[in-house]
């Protein structure tokens, strides 16, 4: 992997770098009820600035399914791996979600999701770190075929350590859309309810 940033920050230094990643994966249906799946390996991430440095990670993502009945579904899934920065200046950081999501088909057309996560960014530049908690719910109506009504709420924690640099967190009803894109620092709460209504032509 080779990263090219085309207008950096003048006097700032830059966040150009190469990697290398080797990884090995499992997908496993242990019987009706069970599947496993996990993606591992290592990352080494050379920077162009002698200031970042060369780094060494290991990287994963697994997940658990796990299937009681034909309505109640839980999935479990913890990934570590490195970002790359969103802007010039920074080095980046080593990204860390767990977290825990319950879908339930409550009726045919009702179905109910909770969720819970972890995420933890150590950043590879001034020792900074952010860790955040989530907790949120979401249900969806099927009105038709062509009509969803859909709310979700989540309610997040961050704490930031002083040196940290940046780290955003999207909300989203699937655990896996969650990804870190947008700017923001230090420590806040916050509470998010969206109200969605769906059409299909």
């Amino acid at each position: 992997i080779s990263s090219h940033y085309l207008r950096p920050q003048l006097g700032s230094p830059s966040s150009n770098s190469k990697s290398v990643l080797l990884l090995a994966g499992l997908d496993y249906q242990a019987t009706g009820l069970w599947r496993y799946r996990l993606l591992g390996g290592v990352e080494v991430r050379d920077f162009q600035a002698a200031q970042f440095g060369t780094r060494v990670a290991p990287v994963l993502e697994a997940s658990v399914i796990y299937t009681p009945t034909g309505l109640t579904t839980l999935t479990g899934i913890a990934r570590r791996e490195i970002e790359d920065p969103q802007s010039e200046g920074v080095a980046g950081y080593t990204y860390t979600t767990v977290g825990a999501v319950v879908d339930h088909e409550l009726r045919r057309n009702i179905l109910l999701q909770g969720r819970a996560n972890f995420q933890a960014a150590q950043y590879l530049q001034g020792n900074g770190s952010t860790t955040s908690y989530t907790l949120g719910a979401g249900v969806n109506w099927l009105v038709n075929r062509r009509v969803r009504l859909s709310a979700d709420y989540d309610a997040t924690q961050q704490n930031g350590s002083n040196n940290a640099t940046f780290i955003g967190i999207q909300q989203g009803g699937a655990l896996g859309s969650q990804r870190v894109n947008s700017l923001t620092t230090g420590s806040y709460n916050r509470n998010v309810v969206l109200i969605g209504l769906h059409l299909a032509l």
